[in-house]
């Protein structure tokens, strides 16, 4: 009901245009769609789809500059066609989901945490007298509209361990064109052409990728396929070399995006796999990766020149070198005087030493970013998502003691080290391919456990899996 309400308000607003009368014709062929394909087809093409169309500008020049599948139509329609379809798609695949599997499981308690920082966004424009069509912008809470829509996908239609097994290997095989295509430009051309360093900063410093979703998908297939390497009984010594050098081209991949975020990504991600995942050959990959990890992170430190490797992942970093701290500094300030948000939009006093548009509304921190908008209770919600899911993941892996939960843990528990540190040093929310595979990781946290150990859906299925 949630999805068809916002739907409903979106078409509300945008009646009194007839250009916008395309929004009644998407949910037509999302229809027809839905009527050819099957079921779990629908979130692998929504990975597919995030995973190889990119979405961001920044970084190009202005001879480059693009309009992308994710903000096409913005400029006549409050959203894009792209947004409410899957929106539409996720209410179809949730009013024909089997009765038996919303009665007994229900939505997912992500979905409803997402649900309430969008109602509380409402709330706020409401209380602070903000025209409601604040609440539908990028900067809004639009995208966390997204994120619920995306969760619906996955969660309403991975109903069995043969589709949650289905899905994991498709998501991972797409980080390995991903891969070859970003070595290879790296290695023949000139990189990524979305380079903010080479283009804005006058760094001569090539590119694999600079956008966070691309790292995010291939760390997907780079756990997928190194936890597959050393999987007990993972078939011959040809298997597993192949699965080890899928792994290494992800891993390299992602090195080279030169991106502190994804450097520490990887770093944390594998921490949690140690940490989260009871099968010792995940806790042995994971103490060895981190190792790796760091000496590939310190060596090509250097190469990026941006001073000294300590200084530059370090979140103790000086306000006045660092703008994403004093970003955080100056909103932390607003939250204090006003605990209940500042409206929709979320402005603060900026500095123009930060180089943003006064008033400014962007913090690179996610929780922070909604604590602007929503207070306190929107970062406490944001918060307990992540907790939440690692929770989940380590609830599966130990619980099962006849289940060995490698891959499918390491690579949701590697994924949690991405989602952590894009919300404290990102814009997770305000980026709509990330905001999609963001309702994706949560949905599948969910599906996992309640496959893998409480046979709550698919019982048959699910044991016949385990025990073969």
């Amino acid at each position: 009901m949630f999805l068809v309400a916002f739907m409903l308000v979106v078409t509300a607003a945008s009646i009194r245009n007839p250009t916008y009368g395309v929004i009644a014709v998407l949910p037509l062929i999302a229809l027809v769609m839905f009527l050819i394909l099957p079921r779990v087809s629908w979130p692998i093409l929504l990975v597919g789809i995030v995973a190889f169309i990119p979405s961001s500008t920044y970084g190009l020049t202005d001879g480059q500059a693009r309009r992308t599948l994710y903000n096409l139509g913005t400029g006549q329609l409050p959203i894009s066609p792209f947004e409410l379809g899957i929106e539409a798609l996720a209410a179809l695949l949730l009013f024909t989901a089997p009765k038996t599997l919303v009665r007994r499981v229900g939505p997912g308690l992500e979905f409803s945490f997402l649900a309430a920082i969008y109602l509380v966004h409402v709330l706020v424009a409401v209380a602070s007298g903000s025209p409601m069509f604040d609440a539908l912008t990028g900067n809004g809470g639009r995208l966390i509209v997204l994120a619920a829509a995306s969760y619906t996908v996955v969660s309403t239609t991975l109903t069995n361990w043969s589709q949650l097994r289905t899905f994991f290997s498709s998501v991972a095989w797409m980080g390995i064109p991903l891969a070859i295509f970003g070595l290879s430009r790296f290695f023949l051309g000139q990189g990524d052409p979305a380079n903010p360093y080479q283009n804005y900063s006058g760094i001569a410093l090539r590119l694999t990728y600079f956008e966070a979703a691309y790292a995010v998908v291939l760390a997907f297939s780079f756990y997928w396929f190194a936890s597959k390497a050393v999987e007990k009984g993972a078939g011959s010594l040809h298997s597993r070399l192949q699965n080890a050098a899928c792994s290494g081209l992800c891993f390299l991949t992602i090195l080279l995006s030169f991106r502190r975020t994804n450097w520490l990504s990887l770093i944390v991600g594998m921490m949690l796999i140690y940490l989260l995942v009871r099968d010792r050959r995940s806790r042995f990959l994971g103490a060895i990766s981190v190792a790796v990890a760091i000496v590939a992170v310190i060596s090509l430190s250097a190469q990026r020149q941006l001073g000294p490797v300590q200084d530059r992942i370090s979140f103790s970093v000086a306000a006045e070198r660092d703008q994403r701290t004093r970003e955080v500094q100056l909103a932390l300030r607003e939250i204090r005087k006003h605990p209940l948000g500042l409206g929709p939009l979320g402005y603060y006093s900026g500095s123009p030493g930060l180089g943003w548009p006064a008033p400014p509304s962007i913090v690179h921190n996610a929780p922070v970013w909604l604590g602007l908008k929503t207070g306190v209770p929107g970062m406490a919600l944001l918060v307990l998502i992540p907790a939440h899911c690692m929770w989940l993941v380590r609830d599966a892996s130990r619980r099962q003691k006849r289940f060995t939960p490698q891959p499918y843990g390491a690579v949701l528990a590697g994924l949690s080290g991405f989602w952590i540190t894009n919300m404290l040093y990102g814009t997770p929310l305000l980026e709509a391919r990330l905001a999609v595979l963001f309702g994706v990781w949560a949905a599948a946290c969910f599906r996992f456990p309640l496959l893998a150990c409480r046979g709550a859906i698919g019982q048959s299925e699910s044991q016949q899996e385990i025990h073969g």
